[in-house]
């Protein structure tokens, strides 16, 4: 399990869908019960990382891609209503090969998580896991960041409760 405490709101704070204190919310979540829902990558705020809509299989308006150097990063911006474990689903492409990148959640190092070259190349999409994510009440950040280099395409990131 990893527990993370939050750090300061940003201005960048997203509003609320939901009552106050209850679910998650972002710039196009979805999901019918709180603390479940999928924020698109491109409605992220991203860092020197690219949008595109040229290959098949994405959600939203399109993903992030070319993401494969030390200046590029994304955020992203949820509320929960309760202290407890999350599962972060990065759905993505890694059509030269592996890819890593570093995991933080309000500010802190949660992991290096490693994506798979997904087969079928570009055009493939898989799902990286991260399980036990410890969120705050309220505000919280997931940070991305280059970690074991290569090239990855991500379209969107599925935010799940989990029972302990």
């Amino acid at each position: 399990m990893i527990a993370i405490a939050p750090e300061a709101r940003s201005p960048c704070a997203a509003r609320s869908a939901a009552a106050p204190g209850e679910g998650i919310a972002s710039w196009s979540r979805s999901g019918s019960s709180p603390e479940n829902g999928v924020y698109e990558a491109e409605n992220a705020r991203s860092e020197v990382i690219g949008g595109e809509s040229s290959r098949p299989g994405f959600t939203g308006r399109g993903y992030l891609a070319g993401w494969n150097a030390a200046d590029q990063a994304l955020t992203i911006h949820v509320n929960v209503g309760r202290a407890r474990p999350h599962q972060l689903r990065f759905r993505y492409a890694a059509g030269a090969g592996d890819a890593g990148r570093r995991i933080l959640v309000n500010g802190a190092q949660a992991t290096d998580l490693r994506f798979p070259a997904t087969e079928g190349g570009w055009d493939q999409w898989g799902t990286a896991v991260l399980d036990g994510v410890r969120l705050a009440r309220g505000h919280n950040t997931i940070r991305m960041e280059l970690g074991g280099g290569n090239y990855l395409n991500l379209d969107a990131m599925t935010l799940r409760r989990q029972t302990t």
